[in-house]
């Protein structure tokens, strides 16, 4: 692989924290920069590192990471890129040791060790800020902090592995840096929940719940795609959706709360969703109607394209002699490069492998458990597997009900977590948000820790 790998620090002090965080890990895996994320480590709160003097205002605890990246261009430009990142995220010139909403700073580059005036590699404070230090060990703990040297950065960091030994407070946090998208289907007949929120009330009063308990993303759904299902017509379609939202855009303005996401496949639907401020179009179709493109082309909002053999599914399946994820990495690919001929941007796309849709529960499984793999497109990726029915193929005590499914759907959502998934779409967000939460406390995500040979 032509290029290396760079350690950043990732820190801030003000807003939603984790929020910011999971943010600047998007724009590193956007493929806007010259930068490719590999993964990251789990999160260290810590207090504000002041100068004496420091107004009161100021002393707000910090929570950080470290992300591995791949990069080609010197440390000059990978310094110029992160930069770009905060201004983008919202960092302005302000005064230094000040509150702020993003901090990115170059901790380590594999092909440079130097110091001048306005950049020292290794960083020239990496040594003293366990904040810093701890979450780049566990990230890669086999990192020498010098060329040709056996001093790596866990030897380093264990003085400061003892409970309570690390300066300013720094500890282990549980950094949950998956969002999770909650499921508020508006149909008689979906497979998991069918007619319990098609009441325009108990809808809104179900969408507050999700985001109480972390739903970032409220995926909004009118037709049911269950195998099966009846197909509703985009009238009837937006007759359901509309009540609800308009009172959730009402509730939340745009940037004030969770995301609010249409679930549909007309193009008509999306165009009065866009036009009522929805801020995502989720197509299970895959965005392969050319209404549904001509639909969405201008709008700035997200669009989740979802790989499919057929909605409802039916009993086309991916190749059984081919690696499925091979299989969903060449659509992927494809897919992007039409949408970009048509006028669509990759940082709008986020790709959904299509869980349930087009494959068997053996295929299925090798996509979950290579799901990191999907990564490799350089967009944002959502998995929805919550309650589906190929849990049974492995749990055959499972009950028909599918909402005994959410032990399983909880397990799969850490492994997701883990394996880098942006997104994470599940009916009981409650307990995806617990499961990913723990399991934040034990290590990176991404990847997994790197092992760094030599220099």
């Amino acid at each position: 692989m032509n290029g290396r790998l760079v350690i950043l620090g990732l820190g801030s002090n003000t807003e939603d924290r984790a929020l910011m965080l999971r943010r600047a890990l998007r724009e590193l895996g956007s493929g806007r920069y010259p930068l490719r994320m590999i993964g990251w480590s789990g999160g260290y709160e810590s207090d504000a590192l002041l100068p004496d003097g420091a107004p009161a205002s100021w002393n707000q605890p910090y929570l950080n990471l470290a992300a591995l990246v791949h990069t080609t261009v010197d440390p000059g430009e990978v310094l110029t890129a992160v930069k770009a990142i905060e201004r983008t995220l919202g960092r302005v010139l302000a005064e230094r040791w000040s509150p702020r909403p993003i901090d990115i700073d170059l901790l380590a580059d594999q092909g440079f060790t130097f110091a001048t005036n306005t950049l020292a590699l290794p960083h020239r404070d990496l040594l003293t800020r366990p904040f810093a230090l701890l979450p780049a060990a566990d990230l890669a703990p086999d990192w020498p902090i010098t060329s040709g040297t056996d001093t790596t950065l866990e030897r380093l960091a264990a003085p400061w592995r003892i409970p309570g030994a690390a300066p300013l407070n720094t500890r282990r946090v549980g950094v949950p840096l998956t969002d999770l998208v909650g499921v508020l289907n508006l149909t008689p007949d979906s497979f998991s929940d069918g007619g319990h929120w098609n009441d325009p009330d108990r809808a809104v009063a179900q969408a507050d719940q999700l985001a109480l308990v972390g739903a970032s993303v409220i995926d909004l759904g009118a037709e049911s795609t269950r195998p099966g299902a009846v197909t509703v017509d985009p009238a009837q379609e937006w007759s359901r959706l509309a009540p609800v939202l308009t009172a959730l855009r009402a509730r939340w303005p745009a940037g004030r709360g969770p995301l609010l996401s249409v679930d549909t496949r007309h193009g008509a639907t999306a165009a009065l969703a866009m036009a009522a401020g929805a801020d995502w179009i989720n197509d299970v179709t895959g965005f392969s109607d050319p209404a549904m493109i001509e639909a969405v082309r201008d709008g700035t909002g997200d669009l989740v394209v979802m790989h499919n053999l057929g909605v409802p599914p039916g009993s086309v399946r991916l190749d059984l002699g081919t690696d499925p994820i091979d299989q969903l990495l060449a659509w992927g690919r494809g897919t992007l490069e039409r949408l970009e001929r048509a006028g669509i941007e990759r940082g709008r796309v986020i790709i959904d492998p299509g869980i349930g849709f087009g494959k068997t529960p053996e295929q299925t499984r090798a996509i979950l458990a290579g799901a990191g793999r999907l990564r490799a497109l350089g967009a944002r990726v959502l998995v929805g597997h919550s309650r589906k029915s190929f849990l049974g193929h492995w749990f055959p005590d499972l009950a028909q009900d599918a909402t005994t499914r959410d032990p399983e759907t909880a397990a799969l959502s850490d492994h997701l977590a883990r394996c880098g998934m942006d997104y994470l779409r599940v009916h009981d967000v409650a307990g995806s948000a617990r499961a990913i939460r723990l399991s934040s406390l034990f290590g990176p995500s991404g990847s997994g820790h790197v092992g760094i040979a030599g220099g």
